[in-house]
């Protein structure tokens, strides 16, 4: 890549902004990565737009020294993905901001998957329940939107057959690597 023809950028947060400057400061840059990346700081609940889609950071629960964000994703025909993976249930501001939003799929985190554990910076099959049961008393999600678990570990106790089984009755999509869904 030369200059700014096929200039990627990366969006994140104030400390991944921070980080992404350190690694350009400590790395070795003979390929010239200042001229092939580059960064836009964005904050929950400031709208942003890429070619293509309208994105609105929203508050995420993860770590308490950092604004953690989750996505609401809007495409050019308008359908609206709710991206919300390194998060625990989502905060209120971000219950707020989703009022009122109809969401035509749903990606959730489920790092602990059968662990009841509620109060965490990730979900299990317990806290996943318990959003989709808000989503659909908001009207945000009916029966038939597609809701697809993922970012799973080693932590959750389950793996993909187990976690398919234990969701059967919910009507969840356990994702899977090279997973295409299109909704």
């Amino acid at each position: 890549l030369h200059g700014n023809q096929g200039k990627m950028t990366v969006y994140g947060n104030e400390k991944c902004h921070w980080m992404f400057l350190r690694t350009l400061e400590v790395e070795d840059d003979s390929a010239n990565m200042r001229d092939c990346v580059g960064f836009e700081e964005i904050r929950a609940f400031v709208p942003f737009e890429i070619p293509g889609y309208h994105i609105t950071p929203l508050h995420a629960v993860h770590d308490p020294k950092e604004e953690c964000l989750i996505y609401l994703i809007r495409d050019e025909e308008g359908k609206t993905l709710l991206y919300a993976n390194d998060t625990g249930v989502f905060p209120e501001d971000t219950w707020q901001a989703l009022e009122g939003i109809k969401l035509d799929c749903v990606s959730l985190d489920c790092t602990l998957g059968k662990d009841p554990t509620m109060e965490s910076g990730h979900m299990g099959l317990q806290a996943n329940r318990s959003v989709v049961e808000k989503l659909k008393k908001m009207d945000c999600i009916d029966d038939r939107t597609p809701v697809v678990l993922t970012h799973f570990s080693h932590n959750g106790g389950l793996l993909h057959e187990e976690l398919e089984d234990a969701t059967r009755k919910d009507g969840f999509l356990i994702a899977y690597d090279g997973m295409v869904l299109e909704f």
